[in-house]
Parts: C-alpha cells; structure tokens; sequence
C-alpha cells in the first residue's frame, strides 16, 4: 500500500521517487532534491546530526553555529591532508591521499 488516509506510506515515498527519478533523469533529479535542500548524498543542508564528547580537567566552552553558509568541509579536509597525507593534482582529476594507519 502506498498511501493511506493519513497520508503517503514510506512505500509510497520511494516508489515516487524511483518513478520520478526514472522519467526526469538521475541530473534533474539531484537538482531538484538539491533545490528541496538536500546535498548529493541526501544529507539536509540545514541539518546534521552530530555527537561531541569532550573530556576534561577543566571547564568547556562550547560555540554551536551554523556552518551552512561556510567551507568548513573543504577547510577540514584540507587540514586532515596537510597533517596526514598529501594532494595530488592534474588536468584530469584531484586525489587525496591518505597514509595508512602506522605509516
């Protein structure tokens, strides 16, 4: 069942979208999910979920912001990178690279 008198089942919900996606296109689509708010892996752009733990001797402060509007991803990458492994770039395409644990 894809629907009920309540509303569009989970059922419904992706049967949509799979017919959707087979008529517009898999380009149209993420387009589209991108203009709903949805990044390429489907993730919330206004949301995360997110766990911190902090341990310490010492009381905390901690600043919640919003990180939407920011390059915080790529600047975090770039930082992992430039401590634990390298960049590689030609014409053709970026790599990161990465050094196995222990090396």
């Amino acid at each position: 069942m894809c629907s009920t008198s309540r509303g569009i089942t989970l059922k419904g919900f992706k049967e949509f979208w799979r017919a959707k996606v087979e008529e517009i296109g898999e380009g149209d689509a993420r387009a589209a999910l991108n203009k709903l708010g949805f990044d390429q892996e489907l993730y919330s752009y206004n949301s995360r979920t997110f766990i911190f733990t902090a341990h310490s001797d010492e009381p905390l402060q901690l600043q919640v912001g919003d990180a939407v509007q920011t390059n915080i991803e790529d600047t975090v990458s770039e930082l992992i990178l430039r401590q634990f492994g390298s960049m590689k770039e030609n014409k053709a395409a970026q790599l990161m690279i990465y050094p196995r644990e222990g090396e």
